[in-house]
């Protein structure tokens, strides 16, 4: 009864891998060891009080395990061997990843067992194509590695056939073994077995936290499967679980080792080369270019969308203005209308200062009383006003204006070297002289106001 299971979604599950070669372990980051016991309250409080699902504990079992081992081994044939319990359920799972990561697999399940749950994961696994032995094959030289998921923190000694003879097997082969949660044949506390031959997996994974036996483990690689344990039950046993970080699968060993840097062998160096073969670098060299062109085109579109907008020459003899400079007339045009923006605020602010609303409108509706001559009379109407609700004032439709005065265009005495096409240019310079030269010719002449 070891699970896995992740509180976020299947792909944000996460290991944390440790090597004992850098002699940085779970023992030298405080992680606490459960004892059988322990282990066992862990699974009924994640059962009872959680309400967690076997059948998804398992999947998720399954699912780091697979994954754990595809970080440590090349692709190729792998062996699963299954026990008849949960910890063989975790097997199976890992077997289907395994071959949806590109595994060929192949499931060792010497005695199976009737729970409905178990024989919904033969059929799962089978219907991949997945096939299953009846017996260990003579010639184990053909795998990879092989999952050892047989026995978990339940077992009780003594192993009993057939699985007596595949232990045996296990113990002296040269391929490496990767045992899920308990080397099989170990005692969940007491470790590998006093008499006899034990086995000596290259690789463990714990699931939930590491039991006591792991402290007896000596293989290349101990992984921890989790990101589930919520923080109260944490709290509770003080299981002092490492910080999960991000959101992949598998954080490298430089990531967890910043201070302690490992020093592969020459073989291991080899063998990580075999991991990506030529036609998987190949397939993955043409992705990345592929997600590169797809966004050169939409930056090419939206520069293209931007030219559309910028106020220069639309010729189609005209050159097309380069990224860099779409970008500075785009930077400068958006200023420029700043710009004109503050004036404008500035200016009705200042009209409005000036004379009260009424004032002005009461100016606007009468006309001016000349003692000389009598007015004519008034052919036209006075203007309408327009009474709007609060905040809005009432204001006229129209209003009389001062007259016309010429503009200067928005262009420097001298065209500007930066002007496209010898066109307006809106670089600072130009626009700066251009608003200097417009507020000089709106200001009103000391001859007018006397």
């Amino acid at each position: 009864m070891k699970y896995v299971q992740s509180g976020l979604t299947i792909g944000q599950q996460l290991l944390k891998g440790f090597s004992l070669e850098s002699k940085r372990t779970m023992t030298s980051i405080g992680v606490k060891y459960l004892t059988q016991q322990e282990a066992i309250d862990v699974d009924q409080e994640l059962f009872n009080d959680y309400k967690f699902s076997v059948d998804q504990l398992m999947e998720l079992a399954g699912l780091a395990c697979a994954q754990a081992f595809t970080s440590r081994y090349p692709k190729g044939k792998v062996l699963v061997i299954s026990g008849p319990g949960n910890n063989g359920g975790d097997g199976l799972v890992c077997a289907r990843h395994l071959k949806l990561f590109g595994y060929d697999s192949v499931v060792l399940y010497p005695k199976p067992s009737n729970s409905e749950l178990m024989k919904r994961l033969v059929v799962q696994y089978g219907r991949m194509g997945i096939s299953t032995l009846e017996q260990l094959p003579p010639n184990l030289s053909e795998f990879v590695g092989i999952v050892d998921a047989i026995f978990g923190f339940s077992f009780r000694p003594p192993i009993r056939a057939p699985f007596d003879t595949i232990i045996s097997t296990l113990c002296g082969t040269t391929v490496p073994v990767f045992s899920v949660d308990i080397p099989s044949g170990w005692d969940v506390e007491s470790g590998p077995p006093a008499e006899g031959s034990a086995l000596r997996p290259d690789a463990l994974m714990s699931l939930t936290a590491p039991k006591l036996c792991a402290k007896y483990f000596e293989g290349k690689a101990h992984f921890l499967g989790g990101r589930f344990v919520p923080q109260e039950l944490a709290e509770k046993y003080a299981l002092k679980l490492p910080a999960y970080e991000g959101d992949t699968f598998f954080p490298d060993e430089e990531d967890l080792e910043p201070y302690v840097r490992r020093k592969r062998s020459e073989e291991e160096r080899k063998q990580r080369t075999t991991f990506v073969d030529k036609e998987e670098h190949e397939r993955h060299r043409k992705g990345v270019n592929s997600r590169e062109r797809r966004r050169m085109h939409d930056l090419n579109d939206a520069l293209d969308e931007l030219r559309r907008v910028l106020p220069y020459s639309q010729n189609s003899s005209a050159r097309k203005m380069t990224k860099i400079n779409t970008l500075l007339l785009a930077s400068n045009w958006i200023r420029h209308i700043q710009n004109e923006n503050a004036e404008l605020r500035r200016e009705v602010a200042e009209l409005r200062a000036s004379k009260p609303v009424k004032d002005r409108l009461k100016s606007a509706a009468t006309p001016p009383s000349n003692t000389s001559a009598p007015s004519p009379p008034q052919t036209t109407p006075p203007l309408p006003t327009v009474s709007l609700p609060l905040p809005f004032a009432p204001l006229l439709l129209r209003a009389p204006h001062p007259p016309p005065q010429m503009i200067p265009p928005l262009l420097p005495p001298s065209t500007c070297v930066k002007a496209v096409c010898g066109g307006v240019c809106f670089c600072v310079s130009c626009v700066h002289l251009a608003q200097v030269a417009q507020r000089s010719l709106l200001q009103p002449s000391p001859q007018n106001n006397n």
